[in-house]
C-alpha cells in the first residue's frame, strides 16, 4: 500500500520540510528510533539515501531508505549533499553499530534540510571590536554542538523574529590567524531582547579549518552551561 507522510519538525518556518513516500507496508517488527544530522546523497532506485558520521571521525555509514524524499517547497528541493536532519527508523535484527562502517535499511519518519554555513578565509575579524559584548549578545541555549567528520552540528534554542533577518556562522579573532591553535568563535545577530525562542538545527562546515590548523577553540557563550566557553576542535 502507497503511504505518504508530511514530516513535522520544531524547526525554523523559514527551512523546508519534507514529504516521504513508500510503497511498502509496515511488517510489524521491532525497531529502535533515531534522530541524525546527515548528508543527502539522493533518491535512488531503492529510494534516499543518506550518509552518518556518528562523531569526530567515526566511520561513514550508508543509510538507505526505502522510501524517496521529496522537499515540500518546490522553490527549494533537496539535492545531493545537503545537509539534513531526518528521523527514521532501523529494525532491531541489524544490530546497528556506529562505530563500524556498513549499510543499514531505514524507514523514514521524517526529514528537513538544515542551513549549512561554511567557514572561508575571509570569516576573520577583532573580535573585540566587531562584537565588543560577545559574550551577552552572542549567548543562545545549545543542547548540543559536535563534530562529525568535516561538519560541526548545532541544535539550539534561539531568540525569534519572523522579520529579522537571521545570520549565524564562526568567525575566527584574527588576533590568532597565525597561532598554532586559533580561536573561533560562534556568533549571531538574534537580538536579545526577543521574547520568542525557536528551535534551531543548523551545520557549519569547517574543513578548511581542519585541513589548516591541527587544532582550533570554538568559543562559545551556552547559556545551558555558562561554565563551558570553548571546545577544543580536532581531528581524531
Amino acid at each position: 500500500m502507497k503511504k505518504t507522510f508530511l514530516a513535522i519538525t520544531i524547526l525554523l518556518a523559514t527551512l523546508t520540510s519534507a514529504t516521504l513516500t513508500s510503497c511498502n507496508d509496515d511488517d510489524g517488527d521491532s525497531s529502535s528510533s533515531f534522530l541524525s544530522f546527515v548528508t543527502f546523497m539522493g533518491n535512488l532506485s531503492e529510494g534516499a539515501q543518506f550518509q552518518y558520521q556518528a562523531s569526530g571521525d567515526s566511520p561513514i555509514i550508508t543509510l538507505q531508505a526505502n522510501q524517496s524524499i521529496q522537499s515540500s517547497n518546490s522553490d527549494d528541493p533537496f539535492t545531493a549533499g545537503d545537509r539534513m536532519v531526518i528521523s527514521y527508523t532501523i529494525s532491531d535484527d541489524q544490530y546497528f553499530d556506529a562505530s563500524k562502517a556498513g549499510t543499514y535499511d531505514i524507514t523514514l519518519t521524517g526529514g528537513m534540510k538544515v542551513p549549512t554555513i561554511t567557514f572561508t578565509p575571509e570569516d576573520v575579524a577583532d573580535i573585540a571590536t566587531a562584537y565588543p559584548q560577545w559574550k551577552t549578545d552572542c549567548a543562545i541555549q545549545i543542547y548540543s554542538f559536535h563534530r562529525s567528520g568535516n561538519f560541526m552540528n548545532l541544535y539550539a534554542l534561539v531568540p525569534y523574529d519572523l522579520g529579522e533577518n537571521f545570520e549565524i556562522k564562526l568567525v575566527m579573532d584574527e588576533s590568532t590567524r597565525n597561532s598554532a591553535t586559533p580561536n573561533v568563535y560562534l556568533v549571531h545577530n538574534y537580538s536579545q531582547s526577543l521574547t520568542s525562542t525557536s528551535y534551531y538545527y543548523a551545520c557549519f562546515n569547517i574543513s578548511y579549518l581542519l585541513s589548516t590548523y591541527d587544532s582550533f577553540n570554538l568559543y562559545i557563550s551556552n547559556t545551558s552551561n555558562p561554565s563551558q566557553t570553548y571546545l577544543t576542535i580536532s581531528r581524531d
